[in-house]
């Protein structure tokens, strides 16, 4: 099938692998970044010799900013207060409780949480995550676990 007519959902995941490689500088060819064929499997993606598994961050969102009526600019306009629970729990959090079923199953893939921004906060959110639930991080699965923003990853495991 030609990427062409490939669903929204894999364009989006071979473009947050494409970012990901990109925030890394690590040279690619993009035909080379191969989507899993067989739907719900633990490998969205395939690169080289890695697997990966995509999950969106702020989904609902997202969500609702794609649904908002455009203004006479033909611009959505969402307002929005965030907490630090609210990145949290959006940026974080929730992406991992959907994924957390995989368990073991998740061995030898990488997590990449596709985000759209780097909200104030995430960074020192992370951290603390990191520091204070390295068992659940781990219990995930997961070889490895990134924030995929515009312009940077965001290592939250190991």
């Amino acid at each position: 099938m030609s990427r062409n007519n490939w669903p929204t959902k894999k364009l989006g995941e071979i473009n947050c692998v494409k970012k990901f490689l990109n925030n890394y500088s690590i040279p690619f060819e993009e035909d080379k970044i191969i989507p899993n064929s067989e739907e719900n499997s633990i490998v969205d993606i395939f690169f080289r010799d890695k697997k990966y598994q995509i999950v969106y961050a702020d989904f609902q969102f997202q969500t609702l900013i794609n649904t908002a009526p455009k203004d006479e600019n033909g611009v959505r306009w969402v307002k929005r207060q965030r907490t630090q629970e609210d990145v949290l729990n959006d940026f974080l959090k929730n992406p991992l409780e959907k994924k957390k079923k995989y368990g073991q199953a998740a061995k030898g893939v990488i997590l990449l949480i596709d985000s759209y921004t780097i909200p104030p906060w995430l960074e020192d959110q992370v951290n603390l995550v990191r520091k204070l639930n390295i068992s659940y991080l781990r219990n995930l699965g997961f070889d490895e676990i990134y924030i995929v923003c515009p312009d940077k990853n965001i290592k939250v495991y190991p």
